[in-house]
């Protein structure tokens, strides 16, 4: 697992005007990944679920998002299942990537 600043990535992927001005310097972007042979358990829920509570109580991030690419199925559904939805989508170009976040419903 990563916690890393938001808007330095999105800057280097070459994000819109909109979203990078949405952004503040004091967002984090989280990616993790999991071993092939516990896709299919329920730990991807149990990492998602623990990990956005911890932020949400212990650290002063304007927001937090959690980056996971578009083939990820079990990451998606625990985002789901934990009440987070998705925020925006980014294409990367080189190698081909298509990047989910999924953070708390704005609003």
């Amino acid at each position: 697992m990563y916690i890393l600043p938001l808007l330095p990535f999105l800057r280097r992927a070459g994000a819109s005007a909109t979203l990078l001005a949405q952004t503040t310097d004091a967002s984090a972007m989280i990616t993790f990944w999991l071993r092939q042979d516990r896709q299919q358990t329920q730990l991807a829920l149990q990492v998602i679920a623990a990990v956005h509570g911890w932020l949400l109580s212990e650290w002063p991030f304007d927001d937090h998002l959690f980056r996971v690419n578009r083939e990820e199925h079990a990451s998606i559904q625990a985002l789901d299942q934990c009440g987070l939805r998705p925020r925006f989508e980014l294409a990367l170009d080189k190698p081909p990537y298509h990047y989910s976040f999924f953070g708390k419903a704005s609003g």
